[in-house]
């Protein structure tokens, strides 16, 4: 269960399984006092206690099905969705959950839980066995369709970049100095994407005026690294972007370790070309947009080149968790 969802335990085997997994420790606290409160609800009349009984339910969740990416964190943490409300008093980041779950159609009378453990990954559930079979549903799209492709997406930008700005002071601009600028001052140039697995390398063009293909005339073959490095130089006449990356997802599902290679180059009135390229490994969480590159344009003071890559976790599909999220919600509100 190490990198997939875990589905639900109940409490004893939750703690046994969790115990050894220094990621989750911090669960097993929050089980006992889950357990606790439900103990010492009122007393019902026992017709009412058998039909009302709790049980717990404990999942290992991903990041992107209950929040969202937040660029202007430089710690990465994300955002939860609506309906989650920060506990206060504890020594970990924790949310009551409860109205997250009635948003997706779940009813939690009283004395039930629903509590968000962001440090352990986990939502641990207390209620009764109908409303778990319901969350196994919710959960469902996420177990079977888990994320095993990564889309990437490379923009190019021309930004005008007052020297005022915080951009421009800083000695990197970040994605969200770029969101901060005006609408006017920033164009979108060229944008190229692609759908590739976790460790495999994947090409990516899209080129204005391709030269034609010459024929090899009996060459020797060249080596795989010649080959890539012609594959992202331009012809003449040719514009647009050649990108050769390769993406890896960390243990945690989060982070990305990033190789890329890449070439732009814009045609302008007058046969005036800007062009920029670079060759290098970053690091990036999921959906988090960064800024690989930034070079000012010839004899245009404040106009910047920049580059901004994107990567997301996507299923077999290309459904990213909040896409399967609504899908879910959507084919049970049909039901």
């Amino acid at each position: 269960m190490e990198d997939r969802l875990v589905g639900r335990l109940v409490v004893s085997a939750a703690v046994g399984r969790l115990a050894h997994m220094p990621r989750l420790i911090a669960v097993i606290s929050l089980l006992v006092v889950c357990v606790f409160n439900g103990l010492c609800q009122e007393a019902k009349p026992p017709e009412a206690k058998d039909s009302q009984k709790l049980e717990l339910g404990v999942w290992r969740v991903p990041p992107g099905f209950i929040s969202s990416a937040d660029p202007s964190d430089k710690n990465g943490n994300r955002k939860p969705l609506p309906g989650f409300r920060p506990i206060d008093g504890s020594s970990h980041v924790r949310y009551d959950a409860s109205e997250f779950l009635k948003s997706q159609g779940v009813t939690l009378p009283p004395g039930n839980e629903a509590i968000y453990d962001l440090d352990a990954g986990c939502l641990v559930v207390l209620t009764t066995q109908d409303n778990l079979e319901l969350l196994e549903t919710l959960f469902e799209a996420c177990v079977d369709s888990y994320p095993t492709n990564l889309a990437v997406e490379i923009s190019t930008l021309e930004c005008v970049i007052p020297a005022e700005s915080k951009a421009a002071s800083s000695s990197w601009p970040t994605y969200t100095d770029l969101k901060r600028l005006p609408d006017k001052n920033v164009k979108l140039l060229g944008r190229v994407a692609a759908v590739t697995k976790t460790g495999q390398r994947v090409s990516i063009q899209h080129v204005t005026n391709p030269a034609a293909v010459k024929p090899s005339g009996g060459e020797q073959a060249k080596s795989s690294a010649q080959s890539c490095a012609n594959s992202l130089i331009f012809q003449t006449g040719e514009s647009g972007a050649k990108v050769e990356v390769e993406p890896v997802v960390g243990a945690d599902g989060v982070t990305i370790d990033v190789n890329i290679s890449y070439r732009f180059r814009s045609q302008r009135v007058g046969n005036a070309i800007s062009e920029m390229s670079s060759s290098t490994s970053f690091t990036t969480w999921d959906d988090y947009p960064i800024v690989l590159q930034v070079s000012p344009v010839p004899n245009q003071d404040g106009k910047f080149l920049v580059v901004v890559g994107t990567v997301r976790l996507v299923n077999p599909g290309g459904w990213n968790f909040k896409e399967l999220r609504d899908a879910s919600k959507t084919t049970k509100a049909v039901k």
